[in-house]
This record gives structure tokens, sequence and C-alpha cells, in this order.
């Protein structure tokens, strides 16, 4: 992932809520790389490879498994499957000219298909453009295009202040 990316990755609901208990507003490390949220075990993503071609190429992946749309350096979604069944999705969102298009189109297939976000801190959002726009301001990708220096500053400060 690039530095100007913004990465989510989309989850079933009802994975979620099974894990967890209810919607909660962030997970623990464990509960990001949890498995079981995955959507051949708990919903559906039929269609959503005809849904993305709609406005986005697709474009060649490492892996077989892997299926890819969008750009490799900019706004692009990632589908992994087992087979022909999809398992996960992630999205990456370009921080350096933000596609607001992009943006609410995702976050209408991710309502379409009960899915909510969750971020790489780990927040979880549900399909709303607004949450998911704030969240993206707040994010390191979104500083790091705002301010590269101050970003990496920051990173020096908090680096030197961890060694003590």
């Amino acid at each position: 992932m690039a530095l100007w990316q913004f990465d989510v990755r989309i989850v079933p609901r009802t994975a979620l809520a099974k894990t967890t208990g209810n919607i909660p507003l962030a997970v623990s490390e464990s509960e990001y790389l949890n498995e079981d949220h995955n959507w051949s075990e708990h919903g559906t993503l039929d269609g959503l490879a005809e849904k993305l071609s709609q406005f986005l190429n697709a474009r060649k992946t490492w892996s077989l498994d892997l299926k890819g749309w969008g750009d490799e350096e900019g706004d692009r979604v990632d589908v992994f499957c087992h087979g022909n069944v999809p398992e996960s999705w992630s999205v990456r969102f370009d921080m350096r000219t933000p596609n607001h298009s992009f943006i609410i189109k995702i976050v209408d297939l991710a309502g379409e298909f009960d899915g909510v976000f969750i971020t790489q801190e780990r927040y979880v959002i549900s399909p709303s453009y607004s949450k998911l726009l704030t969240r993206m301001q707040r994010s390191s990708s979104f500083k790091f295009v705002e301010n590269p220096e101050k970003f990496f500053e920051r990173l020096k400060t908090q680096d030197d202040n961890n060694k003590d």
C-alpha cells in the first residue's frame, strides 16, 4: 500500500456481529485479521465483479485467486477468491486526488451487500459517505498527502519517543 492510499476491508455486517456480539466502533487486531469475516460463509458477493466493471477497469494481479479493478497506485478494489467464490474484499482510496464519485459508488456497494468498512486503524464504519470521508480526513494517508514533511517529522518524533 502506498502512503497516499487509505485502505479498508469490507466485511459482512452479520459476520462482524457474530464474532463481536454487536457492531463495535473499533475492533482489536485479532478481530481485524479474523478470517471468519469472509463473504463465503456470511454473505454473498454475487454480481460484485459486474458492478465494479461498470466504473473500474479490471487489472492483472499477482495471483489467480486475486481479482483486481482500478489503478494499482490509485483507487482500486481487490477481491480474494477461493475458486470462483469471493471471500474477502478490500478497497484503497487515493488521497492525493480523492474521487468522490468512486467513494460514493463503493459506499453504495458496501450497503447493497450489507457490509461494513474496517479501516487499517481498525475503526468500523457503516456504509455512509460522510462517516467514511471523516475517517479518511483523519487518516495517516490524508495527513501524508496534506503535508509530507510534517508527516515524516511526526514519525521521527514518535520513533524517538519510543526509544526512551
